[in-house]
């Protein structure tokens, strides 16, 4: 089972920057592929029969409440587009999403390439499919979701002075 390639009806929405759906199109059967382009981002084809266009993705939102049933939907808010699939193969389904999260997630440990040095670059535009997951990659993400943990239950030290428990609150001395 090839977890790289989605064959599925997906409804292709444009989107304005609030998230207003522009362009709604439908399509019965089209292929979705995860792999990496030239500058080893995580890249999703879309294949649709006569031409396919690539979305570099540095963040994605994933909408997968019914991925039990064969549908969810991948929102890429840079580029003002989302997929909504459905009939997909809930097993399938499932796989390609948590492999294009994990993939995505390690990405962003590593950094990205900025945009001047692509556009700078004198690199071949190529497509190569994505490898399976990893228990590093798997370990990479579990180990920078425990650091956000960690951050979340730090609290710093308080402004005010720290008065013993068993006093009743006075004013300030001095005032």
């Amino acid at each position: 089972m090839d977890m790289n390639l989605l064959t599925c009806s997906v409804v292709v929405e444009d989107l304005t920057k609030t998230g207003d759906v522009i362009k709604r199109t439908p399509y019965k059967s089209l292929s979705l592929s995860l792999g990496r382009n030239e500058f080893n981002d995580v890249t999703l084809r879309v294949d649709y029969g006569k031409k396919d266009i690539k979305y570099a993705l540095r963040e994605i939102k994933l909408f997968k409440k019914f991925a039990k049933d064969g549908k969810a939907t991948v929102r890429i808010p840079d580029r003002n587009i989302q997929f909504m699939l459905s009939n997909c193969p809930p097993d399938k389904l499932l796989m390609f999403l948590r492999t294009m999260h994990t993939k995505l997630e390690v990405g962003k440990q590593k950094g990205f390439i900025s945009d001047r040095k692509k556009l700078l670059s004198e690199r071949h535009r190529t497509f190569d499919e994505i490898s399976p997951l990893t228990m590093k990659d798997v370990h990479t993400v579990h180990e920078a979701r425990a650091k956000e943990l960690e951050k979340d239950l730090f609290t710093p030290k308080g402004k005010r002075k720290r008065v013993d428990d068993n006093k009743e609150n006075h004013p300030p001395k001095g005032s």
